[in-house]
Order: structure tokens, then sequence, then C-alpha cells
């Protein structure tokens, strides 16, 4: 059976694109060679405490250092984003001891690099704040439109710290 029909098949059934749980695994054969997308299991990186260690999804796991960390899709493929404006993915961000209470608009940086085309890289400054148990408490929010698919290294920058991680956004 050839890829796109198991692929159609799945998402006919309501499979999900997610790691382990006995639930199909999409293979990450969409991204090219040349993109080297971020795949969290691979780099081990557990937040400081008090944050959680494990993320109560089990399709993404935590990318990042101990003073900035977000958390990456299992494969490094963001799906299914389009909308008008490009390609838009709900981006949270840590920092230890950020509260957004005291910083309902956070000072941070989100710029995404094209690595896979020619183009300017795309600079997001306009963060704002969520609150989740699950996820350790307060967090950074950004929200990206980007352009175009394809593959993009996604850095943020806050308070002297910097992460970047790379994934590939497809149609």
């Amino acid at each position: 059976m050839n890829r796109l029909l198991i692929s159609a098949v799945a998402i006919g059934l309501g499979l999900t694109s997610t790691v382990g749980h006995g639930r199909v695994v999409w293979p990450a054969t969409d991204v090219p060679p040349s993109c080297p997308v971020t795949i969290p299991a691979r780099l081990g990186f557990t937040p400081p405490a008090p944050y959680p260690a494990a993320l109560p999804f089990s399709n993404v796991g935590w990318v990042g250092t101990p003073a900035l960390w977000t958390f990456a899709p299992a494969d490094g493929i963001y799906r299914g984003l389009r909308v008008a404006a490009g390609y838009r993915q709900k981006l949270f961000w840590w920092h230890p001891g950020f509260d957004g209470r005291q910083e309902p608009r956070p000072d941070f940086t989100l710029t995404a690099t094209r690595l896979d085309a020619g183009a300017p890289p795309f600079v997001v400054r306009n963060a704002t704040n969520a609150y989740n148990d699950s996820f350790g408490g307060w967090t950074i929010l950004v929200m990206p439109d980007l352009p175009d698919p394809g593959c993009w290294r996604l850095t943020g920058t806050y308070r002297g710290a910097s992460f970047g991680y790379v994934v590939w956004f497809d149609r």
C-alpha cells in the first residue's frame, strides 16, 4: 500500500500523527534531508524544577536550555497550519520565574529564518502570556504567521537567553 493511501486511511480513521501509544506515526520522509529538523527525543532536554519533566501530550517534546525552552513536534513537522496570512502556530516558551501578571507583554523576540530558500528573517515581537498548571504555570506565548511552508529555524530570545530549533512547516 503506498504512503499516500496509508495517510488517507489514517486521516479517514481519525488517527493522528503522534509517536507511540499505538497511534499511526507518519514518517518524517516528507522532510528533505537538507532540513535538519530538531527531534526532541534526541536532545533529551528536561526543564529545571519546578517545571514538569513530561508534557501532557505525546506528540511533542521539550527542547531548549535551562534559561529558555519550548516544545517542538516529536517528528519535527508542523502540519495543517494554513491560514490566509500563511502558516500559523502558537508557540509557548518558558523562562525560569516568568510571571505573566508582572510582565503581560514580555520583551520576547522570535526570529524565523528560512533555511531551504532565500528569504529575509521573519521577526515577531508581539508576545503575550498564558497560564496552565500542567505546563508549569506561566509561559510566554507568541503566534507567528510564516509566509510559506518549508524548513524554518525558530529562535526565541528573552532576557539574554536564546535558543533555536528547526522545524518543517507542511502544507
